[in-house]
């Protein structure tokens, strides 16, 4: 399967938001917040937790999979 997007990177620190149009999905966008291990897990969420907060994305709304999980579930 070929996914087809076009996407913008932007990265703040520790944070990298990628943001994606997708053809035949839409608009999407994907934050990944790294840390250096396991410790840091608590942290890390907290910090996911307010960049959802800060752009206005409900937990409701986020996605497991990839986008060719998507495009395939899309299919049937």
């Amino acid at each position: 399967m070929i996914v087809r997007k076009q996407r913008e990177i932007y990265v703040l620190k520790n944070v990298r938001f990628h943001i994606d149009k997708v053809e035949k999905i839409g608009k999407c966008i994907e934050i990944e917040v790294r840390g250096e291990g396991k410790e840091e897990i608590p942290s890390l969420r907290k910090q996911m937790d307010h960049f959802l907060k800060l752009l206005g994305i409900s937990k409701d709304s986020l996605i497991e999979g990839s986008y060719s999980d998507l495009l395939l579930a899309n299919k049937k």
